[in-house]
């Protein structure tokens, strides 16, 4: 398995590319940086693209960053706009 983690506007992403006999799947779990439980997982896709396997680990870590970023920006935009 490879992992990779990132931070994103308040949020840490652990993305993963599962080893499969057809390719790699992609993974992703995310949570709230400043959570008063410091393991909770706010989002969490373990079969992404519908299981879909990439040749390259690289390549399914690629796609599990982006739609994990892609989620904390809409949870971040829609938090500015409640709080307006």
């Amino acid at each position: 398995m490879h992992f990779e983690e990132r931070d994103e506007a308040g949020f840490r992403i652990y993305a993963g590319a599962m080893e499969t006999p057809s390719g790699y799947t992609a993974a992703v779990a995310v949570r709230h940086l400043s959570s008063p439980q410091p393991l909770a997982v706010v989002y969490r896709d373990e079969a992404m693209a519908g299981g879909y396997a990439w040749f390259q680990a690289s390549d399914a870590l690629q796609y599990a960053i982006t739609n994990a970023m892609k989620w904390v920006r809409r949870q971040s935009s829609e938090r500015l706009l409640l709080a307006d």
